[in-house]
């Protein structure tokens, strides 16, 4: 009865984890497309001076 209550309980921990990672990793992920946008108006504007 003990060790299934400590399984239940591991699982619910790395689920916790999985969850932070994922939350995370969405972050990143809004950060690295911000970024790239801002990189593709600076192109933008460099290719329009140059015309």
């Amino acid at each position: 009865m003990a060790s299934g209550m400590y399984t239940s309980i591991s699982k619910k921990k790395k689920k916790e984890k999985k969850k932070k990672k994922k939350k995370e990793w969405k972050k990143k992920r809004r950060k690295v497309k911000s970024r790239a946008v801002v990189t593709d108006q600076k192109k933008k504007a460099g290719l329009e001076k140059m015309q």
